[in-house]
């Protein structure tokens, strides 16, 4: 299963489930989807997977 990241962006307060680590590589290259503010990995956190599960 894929590591799952609340990203919560410090600009907008966006608050968006993240699932696998390019997604959230992703984000940290190109900001945020909502306002497109820089995003850094303080602004992830990891959850427990639950995206997929029955």
């Amino acid at each position: 299963m894929k590591p799952e990241y609340r990203f919560t962006c410090t600009a907008c307060n966006a608050d968006v489930t993240v699932v696998g680590e390019s997604v959230r590589r992703s984000l940290l290259e190109d900001g945020c989807l909502v306002c497109s503010a820089p995003a850094s990995p303080d602004d992830f956190e990891p959850r427990e997977a639950t995206i997929g599960e029955p």
